[in-house]
């Protein structure tokens, strides 16, 4: 294992930079050997730094100490002062070393000096004073069998594993890479299932921080909702058609149920015509039983109903209620009412006369019970007034004048035509 002297992060043994920030292992990785399992054998001394480190050690002189030298025969030579120093532990003496002797190791072992690294360099890479790591240009095969989750290198083409943010030999950042999916083969037969042989391993991917993985395509659980759902509307579609064809050939075939079926079909039109621009027509009172609560003479409640512009209905003078009536025979329904105010026999005579202001309608069944009624507000023009007013089986109409134009304390005031219609 070597554990990273920058973040901490502990590294296998083989790998060349730290998966966490992605330096390079040799030079600033500390490698660890686990004695704990066999504490009796004699453990391998750790394989040397790499090239700066020997010069380091050679110019330094705080290299690993030779062993004394053993005797051979029984006669030993008398001790000198080299062969003294040779048996002492510690450090071995060395010549002082001079600038030029360091610089000359240095290009013998190194070679040319590399150049400084550029403003926007890897904050993750060595520095350019201990030497430059080559990128590679040719992806070399992996050193591990790529499996399904594990990030492919661009670079290099070796493979890791689902939570390292950089390459394990290269070094190169994993930020952009697609995971590895499987084959078709590899997804059949339970993909999803919890323990299954497609499910991936509880918090494989949750290691990876947010927003650092691009989007896929969405999951194969979604498209087999989705095409569940719409396949169900298909199948809805096709049971439709179906019965629409054997029904229209039935048709065909029977005179009787193609006369019925044309008939519902046109009262269907109908309807949605109604529905849409609806018609109406007009129904008209028994004039004959049209009354009032009074009338100024000349100007009979029949006047309100006679179908003439030029005659009108206004209550005496000296009228507290001022009431109109009709009444249909047989009893109708009723869409709308039209009211013509005023005296509308000449252009200047409308003014010249009170017109309604407040109204207020009824409409009763044979029995004498309201079966609806409406306040109206007109307006003070010569124009036919339309008024929404729908009611079944009305019998009698009642319309009461409660205010006039120009004075609202008036009561008496002229309506020259009370029209009515219904939907066809």
């Amino acid at each position: 294992m070597i554990v990273c002297k920058r973040c901490g992060n502990h590294n296998s043994a083989d790998d060349e930079f730290c998966g966490s920030c992605g330096v390079f292992l040799e030079w600033e990785g500390e490698r660890i050997v686990d004695n704990t399992a066999q504490p009796d054998i004699a453990q391998p001394l750790p394989p040397p730094g790499g090239i700066v480190s020997k010069i380091r050690h050679a110019v330094l002189g705080d290299g690993p100490s030779l062993p004394p030298p053993t005797s051979t025969g029984s006669a030993m030579a008398p001790p000198t002062a080299d062969t003294t120093a040779a048996r002492t532990p510690g450090r071995q003496p060395l010549a002082a070393p001079t600038a030029d002797s360091v610089a000359s190791a240095l290009v013998a072992k190194q070679g040319p000096a590399p150049r400084p690294p550029t403003g926007d360099a890897p904050t993750g890479r060595a520095p350019a004073a201990e030497g430059g790591r080559p990128k590679p240009q040719v992806k070399q095969p992996p050193t591990k069998t790529i499996n399904p989750g594990d990030l492919v290198c661009g670079t290099c083409g070796e493979g890791n594993t689902a939570d390292r943010q950089f390459c394990r030999r290269c070094g190169t950042s994993l930020a952009e890479i697609v995971p590895v999916k499987k084959k078709w083969w590899q997804r059949s037969g339970g993909e999803h299932a919890p323990g299954g042989s497609g499910s991936a391993p509880a918090g494989s991917r949750n290691a990876v921080p947010a927003g650092t993985r691009k989007n896929g395509r969405s999951s194969s659980g979604a498209r087999k909702v989705k095409s569940g759902l719409f396949g169900g509307f298909n199948s809805i579609r096709r049971v439709l058609a179906l019965l629409a064809i054997l029904g229209l050939g039935t048709a065909i075939a029977v005179p009787s149920l193609r006369s019925t079926l044309t008939d519902k079909a046109g009262d269907i039109f109908n309807s949605a015509k109604g529905a849409v621009n609806p018609e109406y027509t007009q129904v008209s009172p028994d004039n004959t039983l049209s009354a009032s609560t009074s009338a100024a003479p000349g100007h009979e409640a029949t006047m309100v109903a006679d179908g003439g512009s030029n005659t009108f209905w206004i209550a005496a003078p000296d009228s507290v209620d001022a009431t109109v009536s009709v009444t249909f025979t047989p009893p109708t329904n009723i869409a709308k009412v039209l009211i013509t105010p005023g005296d509308q026999e000449k252009p200047e005579n409308f003014k010249a006369m009170p017109r309604p202001k407040d109204v207020f309608i009824s409409a009763l069944d044979a029995s004498g019970t309201v079966l609806k009624s409406k306040q109206l507000n007109l307006e003070d023009k010569a124009d036919p007034q339309e008024i929404e007013f729908e009611v079944g089986d009305a019998v009698t109409i009642n319309l009461s004048v409660q205010s006039c134009y120009p004075d609202p304390s008036l009561r008496i005031c002229a309506i020259s035509e009370i029209e009515f219609f219904k939907e066809k």
